[in-house]
């Protein structure tokens, strides 16, 4: 029975991996970082990143780069996706590597979280990117004048302001406006007025907000003597 050097107690069991053996200890002994070993080594994590962001990008409606212009359905894009990085581990010796893209990306569960194939449109926006966004106004615009809010303080901004001005963009993007009350403009409507009222004001009216604007520029912008100068004349 083997009895490590450092304490008496026997291991519970002997781990193997590839020509090392390492005991397994009921009560794990103190060691450093230095000492563990490496997950995943440098020189292998390109390679891994590059199979994942094709994989993150493909999709049925997207030929592949041959002849025929190929496509795969979702099943054997997925399919051929774990192939693929179950061989580089495999041929790199990452077993550790790929047990856990297995668990955390690739097995189905996980796969149609994050892999574009997996719905029928070519969504535009990333896996985060709309979270991202939503906490960036959070902080940004709802909670500016807070230092580490406290807890009920977010949930109570995050459901009286957020959800209902949310709820109010979805609505109009959908169509679904309340009947009898005005539509939100489009973009081509609002130039348009933006252009109405501006023709629509008298030419003294027009002259005096130009010379207001350059006026409350600071006195060393580049081109405001010379821009008053021409409207004094």
């Amino acid at each position: 029975m083997y009895v490590s050097q450092e304490t008496s107690v026997p291991p519970v069991f002997f781990w193997k991996h590839g020509d090392e053996t390492t005991p397994i200890y009921s009560q794990p002994l103190k060691v450093t970082r230095a000492e563990l070993p490496t997950f995943c080594p440098l020189e292998s994590r390109s390679g891994i990143i590059e199979l994942f962001r094709v994989h993150l990008h493909q999709h049925p409606e997207i030929p592949c780069n041959d002849e025929h212009g190929t496509r795969f359905s979702p099943e054997e894009i997925h399919r051929q996706a774990a192939h693929e990085m179950y061989k580089y581990c495999y041929s790199n010796d990452l077993s550790q590597v790929w047990a856990y893209l297995w668990n955390r990306w690739y097995c189905p569960s996980k796969w149609e979280l994050w892999a574009r194939s997996a719905s029928p449109a070519i969504l535009r926006l990333k896996t985060t990117m709309v979270v991202e966004s939503l906490w960036k106004v959070l902080k940004r615009h709802d909670l500016i004048h807070f230092n580490r809010p406290r807890l009920d303080l977010v949930t109570h901004v995050v459901l009286n302001k957020i959800l209902p001005r949310v709820t109010l963009q979805l609505t109009e993007l959908r169509g679904e406006w309340r009947k009898g009350r005005p539509q939100q403009l489009a973009a081509w409507q609002k130039d348009i007025k933006h252009d109405w009222v501006d023709m629509s004001k008298p030419d003294l009216q027009h002259s005096l907000e130009i010379e207001l604007e350059w006026r409350k520029k600071p006195l060393n912008a580049k081109g405001r003597a010379e821009r008053l100068a021409d409207i004094e004349s």
